[in-house]
């Protein structure tokens, strides 16, 4: 192919130079060449262009099941109702969750529930009926983007309504079909509590992002995919299915569905009501490592912890019962340094006659105590007396019940009451 194509190129180039033209066979030849040449370059486009469309739908998918586990945790074990699929932009409740209370959402099969509520529900009692939308992006506090697929299409989100109300039982009302692997029969595969899903490329059954619906779902004669855009309570999971040959087989839809809802998740808690927005909580997770993948504690941090005060008093302390060095075998209580512990204290036997000074903290951790003396000569067995200038210090006694707590910026003793 190579040498034909240099022949043919020398060819015309003479053809040229003789003012003789190129002949429609040299002409067909050039486009068989270029042809050849395209094909693989397009099919190569084509390819890479699918395959982008297939990754950031799917990661779309992911997303959204993280924002409604993530909200599944924060509001005590319900799931957010879907949104409205005939609303877009610029309406006040776009990506809002709607109202799930099954006797004010329409049957999927009442023609007037995507002109009231955009939303709509199966056949079937509280609890056991399934309510499908548009993915809730708004109540979830996600982008608008990500409740989009690559085409610019809503994700359909279905939810069994028992796990949307806490007084309900929850359940799994969705169920799914699939093909198991080289057969063309679908089979019952698996319930599911929510089910998410792109109408793709061919966005059959699909809804844009101002609420447009576009081509009709089909049937059984178009394609798989029809179970997904009728809106009943049993959705086509892709495994297996991917096709685009027209017919019963097509099928471009890509979904994601979860069977029951995970724990141990990272979640914003909105219990602090003076600052709702800036807790974040995680239930159920034994240790959380930070710079380590094999945590040994609660918390365990490779590197530095860094605790200083916001200003104003506020934070920069560290509140501990116990610390301990890396084998635990040493420790010592924070109460010893931070307490009223009895042994804390100068001998309450008086033992020495007079005031008492502490000369030095011994043995914290196991045994704490002080050693203490007495002040201006007082006698008794053990003490090394303290002689104090009393023209520049002024003894002070703490009354009784309370201690000496630290010294004020004029150098006088501050004394706190023993709790």
């Amino acid at each position: 192919m190579k040498n034909l194509g240099k022949a043919l190129q020398h060819k015309i180039f003479k053809n040229f130079l003789k003012n003789d033209g190129v002949t429609l066979i040299e002409v067909s030849i050039i486009l068989i060449v270029l042809g050849l040449i395209a094909l693989p370059i397009l099919r190569a486009v084509q390819f890479e262009h699918t395959r982008n469309s297939y990754f950031e739908t799917r990661g779309l998918l992911a997303q959204a099941e993280a924002g409604i586990n993530q909200y599944y945790g924060a509001l005590n074990n319900t799931t957010p109702c879907p949104a409205s699929l005939a609303l877009g932009p610029g309406d006040v409740d776009y990506g809002v969750s709607g109202d799930c209370t099954l006797t004010n959402v329409r049957n999927c099969t009442d023609p007037a529930w995507f002109t009231n509520e955009g939303i709509c529900r199966t056949s079937g009692t509280f609890g056991n009926a399934v309510i499908i939308g548009a993915l809730p992006f708004a109540t979830l506090r996600i982008t608008e983007e990500a409740s989009l697929d690559f085409w610019s299409n809503k994700l359909i989100y279905a939810v069994d309504h028992g796990s949307t109300d806490l007084a309900l039982t929850s359940g799994q009302a969705i169920s799914t079909i699939g093909l198991p692997p080289g057969s063309a029969t679908p089979i019952t595969l698996a319930n599911f509590q929510i089910f998410i899903f792109s109408t793709g490329e061919s966005q059959v059954g699909g809804y844009s992002r101002d609420g447009s619906a576009h081509q009709p779902c089909g049937n059984v004669f178009t394609g798989y995919e029809h179970e997904n855009c009728n809106f009943d309570a049993v959705f086509f999971q892709q495994q297996n299915a991917f096709s685009r040959v027209a017919g019963t087989t097509f099928y471009d839809d890509l979904t994601r569905g979860q069977i029951s809802f995970p724990e141990g998740r990272w979640f914003e808690h909105d219990g602090n009501t003076t600052d709702p927005d800036n807790d974040f909580a995680i239930t159920l997770a034994n240790r959380v490592g930070i710079g380590t993948q094999n945590p040994s504690q609660s918390l365990d941090v490779e590197g530095s912890l860094r605790i200083e005060s916001l200003g104003g008093g506020v934070g920069g302390r560290l509140e501990a019962e116990n610390i301990c060095d890396s084998t635990e075998n040493s420790c010592f209580e924070v109460e010893d340094i931070t307490g009223a512990r009895p042994e804390m204290r100068c001998d309450p036997s008086n033992q020495f006659e007079g005031d008492q000074v502490v000369l030095s903290l011994n043995g914290i951790g196991i045994g704490p105590h002080v050693e203490c003396s007495a002040v201006n000569g007082a006698t008794g067995t053990g003490n090394r007396p303290i002689q104090l200038d009393t023209t520049i210090f002024t003894p002070i006694n703490c009354p009784t019940g309370s201690l000496v707590g630290g010294i004020n910026a004029s150098g006088d003793i501050v004394c706190v009451v023993v709790q």
